[in-house]
């Protein structure tokens, strides 16, 4: 009598579907892919470093550009605030100049509109000598005596005697305005001029040419407009506390003109959300408007509690998601927005972003919450967060387009940031390991020329007829469009128990050039050296056999090479029953 084969056929066409959820073990989401806008999943690209490396920490990206033309990317690094000069490719401090020293008694500094107040940390450097008194690179400190628009004294310590000098001196001079080391700074654009500050020195404006400090604000890092006032918050001395300018003024403001929301949570953002102002904090959001007060005939301040669950754990935690604000507690991606535009609704959707990633974001711990940021750009959603050490180590991106399918970056230079810029549509971001720097997302296919890991895990695999007891052979697996050096992982599930068995094969040759299009319906297997008919839709087809015995099959794909991509767009699963008395039960699993 014959043997009667069992046949059967899985065909696996929706990758939003099919990949693995999350199981924190490093296979909880697609590692260094990316969906592409085709539906496909492909190995992700890599980074070229824009600029020269820094010795320090590049940080707090920011890209502004005037209103006639003129663009500029800041950063602070080291005791520096600079800006990138695409004609050297240099960062260059911005608030520095070239000086004169008098040799006297006070030394006088002259420097046209130096912008300081008493009390500003200065450096001197030289291309000669500079006079007996001062030492280059030593900080001192601008003093109120003598301090004019043009000119200043200095001392060794903060309101201290003035420095004297003698001898004589020669070549360049230049004085430089020096920063607390790693403070971020906060920025936004008001009236075509940038204004920003880092919660320890003064707030400051820059033209693009000139800076100036104002004493009489508050230090903070985190700013914003909202109905012609500048909004500040972040303040180290008053971390639950807001300040706002007169209207119009961004740089005067008074004493009672504050808001304090209930908690003792900090604040860590500020958004001007279509005519309100949310103020994220740590563990809730609040919406402030402003009414007009017919008793006082002024327009005061008015909070209302949006939400006394979630917060926005770090002042880099929210970004804006097309017409919503996105933001993370600590835990999970939340959005608040409006549900209902007819109606005016606002308030947090129910659904939780995040949640394929769930278990894997339980492991950011409180105390690195500070270092957690989020960015938006081209329906895709950036998440930075520390996993394993106390810097952001792992990116997760979620792609908006695919049902917010999240994949992941780790293990390289562009998982490892801590700030995001965009710049006529390109992405880049500072690497927060040396050597220090910023980098631009490219299509180059290496972090440079470091290999790209990437590995993609599919949900697991099973026919009605897998039991146990019944063994498959010749259960094939074949793909559509992969072409490179790839590694096929196969688990094997039965009884909640799994087997797994790695092997290393090829498809195509990138480096010989040997790539074909799809085959036609009904030819014969390509590298496989198998003919005969095929039942379904035309593939490139790479054929892995195997003999099992199992209730289902979970597949991996991975690829380790320096300069080497892949893409998935779908693959098929077929296979037959086959009586097990036909060959040695020793021989169950075999990969070919």
């Amino acid at each position: 009598m014959p043997l009667r084969q069992q046949k059967f056929t899985i065909i696996q066409d929706n990758l939003q579907d099919i990949i693995d959820v999350d199981a924190s073990d490093g296979r909880s989401v697609p590692v260094n892919m990316n969906f592409v806008d085709e539906g496909y999943l492909t190995k992700d690209t890599g980074i070229a470093l824009f600029g020269n490396a820094q010795a320090s920490l590049l940080h707090s990206l920011f890209y502004f550009k005037k209103k006639n033309g003129n663009s500029f990317i800041v950063a602070g690094t080291g005791k520096s605030l600079k800006y990138y000069s695409s004609g050297t490719g240099l960062w260059t401090d911005i608030a520095a100049g070239t000086v004169t020293i008098t040799v006297a008694s006070p030394a006088v500094a002259t420097l046209v509109a130096h912008g300081f107040k008493a009390g500003t940390p200065i450096t001197f450097s030289t291309t000669g000598a500079l006079p007996t008194g001062v030492t280059a690179g030593t900080t001192y400190y601008v003093i109120a005596t003598g301090l004019t628009s043009d000119a200043f004294q200095f001392s060794a310590t903060v309101g201290g005697a003035a420095i004297n000098t003698s001898g004589t001196q020669s070549g360049v001079h230049t004085v430089t305005r020096v920063y607390t080391e790693g403070a971020e700074f906060g920025f936004t654009v008001y009236n075509d001029e940038l204004y920003g500050g880092n919660g320890v020195e003064n707030f400051f404006k820059w033209t693009g040419t000139a800076l100036t400090e104002y004493d009489t604000a508050p230090k903070g890092n985190i700013t914003e407009v909202f109905e012609d006032r500048f909004f500040i918050a972040g303040v180290t001395a008053e971390p639950l506390t807001a300040y706002y300018s007169n209207v119009g003024n961004p740089t005067t403001f008074t004493p009672t003109d504050l808001v304090k929301p209930l908690g003792t949570d900090s604040i860590t953002n500020l958004k001007n959300y279509y005519g309100t102002m949310l103020i994220f904090k740590q563990d809730s959001i609040w919406k402030l408007t402003f009414n007009y007060d017919q008793v006082v005939s002024l327009f005061v301040p008015k909070l209302e509690q949006q939400s006394g669950t979630y917060g926005a754990c770090s002042r880099k935690a929210v970004s804006w998601v097309e017409n919503d604000l996105w933001f993370f507690t600590g835990r999970e991606v939340r959005a608040i927005g409006f549900s209902d535009n007819v109606s005016g609704i606002f308030g947090i959707n129910q659904s939780v972003i995040s949640e394929p990633i769930k278990e894997t974001l339980k492991r950011v711990s409180i105390e690195n919450f500070k270092k957690v940021i989020v960015f938006y750009e081209n329906r895709r959603f950036y998440l930075g967060v520390p996993l394993e050490t106390g810097t952001v180590d792992t990116v997760f991106v979620c792609h908006t387009l695919y049902k917010n399918s999240w994949t992941k970056y780790t293990g390289r230079d562009k998982a490892r940031v801590n700030d995001f810029m965009v710049v006529d549509g390109n992405v880049y971001s500072t690497k927060a390991v040396a050597p220090f720097g910023a980098i631009r997302w490219t299509a180059s296919l290496n972090d440079i020329a470091t290999p790209i890991s990437s590995q993609v895990f599919f949900r697991r695999l099973q026919d009605k007829q897998f039991n146990r007891f019944r063994i498959f052979r010749y259960l094939d697996i074949l793909f559509k469009d992969l072409v490179g050096t790839i590694e096929l992982t196969i688990r094997q599930e039965a009884s909640d128990l799994a087997e797994e068995k790695n092997k290393s094969f090829f498809l195509g040759n990138s480096s010989f050039g040997a790539l074909i299009g799809e085959v036609m319906f009904g030819d014969g297997l390509f590298a496989g050296g198998v003919a005969g008919s095929i039942e379904y839709s035309p593939f490139i087809k790479k054929r892995v056999s195997f003999l099992s015995k199992n209730q289902a099959i979970v597949l991996g794909l991975g690829n380790s090479e320096l300069d080497e991509t892949f893409t998935i767009a779908q693959f098929a699963f077929m296979g037959m029953e086959q009586p097990e008395k036909l060959f040695s039960s020793s021989k169950i699993i075999s990969v070919v």
